[in-house]
């Protein structure tokens, strides 16, 4: 809260910590000074900075420019100003830096024409690391209120001897770009695409990405598929990331073809990125080609890519021919690399109830016998998502029909996938066969029948499940014993039974009691 009638001692006391050569202290007389009116202390504020920025000793010079940076633009008079702008040209390398980093801040509260020309001026400044402050002070000005003649600077600063000061350009002209439309910043930013710092090149495709629309040229595409063979691996990364991100705003047929092209890079984050750029198109990629190149990257040897290939072929299908793309998935469920097989039931899962047919559904109930149990789980899910939203008589009556398989884990999976659908598939046809199921010659069938009949409801928790939850808190598998601890969490108060509670006491008593839920 601001001190609306400070005392002339109290502004006394205050301005005379400001000059203290602890740093620590003056610091804090400077923070004080935000918190009192400066429009009563403007003058006294202005006279104290004044006589310290052009104190003998660099410490204090450096001090007073770190609290003009941090006061209020009442207390920052022409008269700063002028010796802010004047000491530039300091003798002292580092008081120079301070004295442009001082400037910035005011130029941020007060972008007068004196604050701009100063600024630019430094540009050209004979020290790297005063032309590279100025950069940055003028690139955060420019950011909010772009005139001709600081983009004008900053394009200049693009081909400056030192390597920082053009990142910090690239850096800025991207940020202006984003706002303000100007075929002049891109080629500038592609004229530095074959200088020889990587980190230089790896900036102007960062830019390339923030300016986004504007930056889908023809020219632009080119330059970027052609540094996607830059001996540098950063440079690959960034040029195939703004591909991405410029398709992503305006994703021409150009972009999509030159994405695909990517897809088969050597460089494994370059064809994760490729397909991070495809996904942010949806719909709009969603072509023939994109969905094949895709489909081939579920074979890739690097998890990331695959596992990219498979969200992104997700998030464009609802617009895809989906008989042409599930009569693609549907063979790969067959595949000799389980993550693979993992990847498409993840697939089949996201895209749902347009995918539903008999089809789909036979292929991922053959699935939840896979020999690996993700691939099964994965392919459960899936089931239960076109449940969801597609719960149809001929799917309940595959499920059910999945109940007479010969292959124990295809029926626990069945009453596991029934468990997470719900009460939309507690049908009478569904209820009897699970009911049936409790009575399965596999401990683990038994146990997923009783926990998909709790998931139902009150009324399907009958005797007959409440005896099959005791049954399999006495077996002789911990995980069993476990995963009926699992299942009682659940159970409705309503059910609960004398014999119930006998038979959870005594898995108090469990050996294993320690290892249990």
């Amino acid at each position: 809260m601001a001190v609306l009638n400070p005392t002339r001692q109290l502004v006394s006391e205050i301005l005379s910590a400001l000059q203290h050569e602890d740093m620590q202290v003056s610091s804090i007389a400077a923070a004080a000074l935000q918190n009192i009116n400066e429009t009563v202390v403007t003058d006294d504020i202005a006279n104290v900075l004044v006589h310290m920025l052009q104190d003998k000793s660099s410490h204090i010079r450096c001090q007073a420019c770190k609290i003009v940076g941090k006061i209020s633009a009442n207390a920052i008079t022409n008269e700063v100003i002028q010796y802010v702008v004047e000491s530039i040209n300091d003798q002292e390398a580092e008081v120079q830096c301070e004295f442009i980093k001082a400037l910035g801040k005011i130029g941020e509260k007060k972008p007068t024409d004196k604050v701009i020309n100063g600024l630019t001026n430094a540009l050209k400044h004979k020290d790297a690391d005063a032309r590279y402050h100025a950069c940055k002070a003028v690139g955060r000005i420019a950011e909010n209120i772009p005139t001709d003649k600081m983009i004008h600077c900053l394009i200049e600063a693009l081909h400056d001897p030192d390597s920082k000061v053009q990142r910090e350009a690239s850096q800025a002209l991207g940020k202006i770009g984003e706002k303000r439309e100007t075929d002049k910043i891109i080629s500038s930013l592609m004229s530095v695409l074959q200088h020889g710092d990587a980190n230089v090149r790896c900036e102007v495709f960062i830019s390339i990405g923030r300016i986004g629309e504007n930056a889908t040229t023809d020219e632009v595409v080119k330059h970027i598929m052609e540094s996607l063979n830059d001996q540098d691996p950063k440079v690959q990364l960034e040029a195939s990331k703004a591909l991405g991100k410029i398709g992503a705003k305006k994703a021409t047929n150009k972009i999509v073809s030159s994405l695909v092209n990517t897809l088969k890079h050597s460089n494994p984050l370059v064809r994760y990125e490729a397909c991070v750029g495809l996904g942010a198109m949806r719909e709009k990629a969603a072509v023939v080609e994109v969905v094949d190149g895709l489909l081939k990257l579920f074979r890739d040897k690097n998890p990331r890519v695959k596992f990219q290939a498979c969200d992104t072929l997700a998030k464009i299908s609802e617009k895809a021919a989906v008989n042409d793309l599930t009569s693609c998935l549907i063979p790969l469920l067959e595949d000799q690399d389980w993550s693979v097989r993992r990847a498409v039931c993840m697939m089949l899962g996201r895209i749902r109830s347009k995918i539903a047919t008999k089809e789909v559904i036979t292929s991922l109930i053959n699935a939840l016998g896979d020999k690996k149990s993700d691939v099964g789980q994965q392919a459960s899910k899936a089931l239960a998502r076109i449940g969801e939203n597609t719960m149809t008589n001929e799917i309940i009556t595959d499920f059910v029909s999945a109940f007479r398989n010969e292959n124990s884990s295809i029926r626990a999976g069945v009453c596991a996938t029934l468990g997470r659908i719900g009460s939309k598939a507690a049908t009478n046809h569904v209820i009897d066969g699970l009911t049936r199921m409790i009575e399965d010659e596999d401990s683990w069938v038994n146990l997923r029948a009783c926990e998909a009949l709790v998931k139902f409801g009150r009324d399907t928790t009958t005797n007959r499940v409440i005896d099959g939850l005791i049954k399999a808190l006495q077996h002789r598998d911990l995980g069993i014993r476990k995963g009926a601890c699992l299942v009682l969490e659940k159970i409705s108060e309503h059910v609960v039974t004398d014999k119930l509670i006998k038979g959870i006491l005594g898995a108090v008593d469990d050996k294993d009691s320690k290892e249990m839920p």
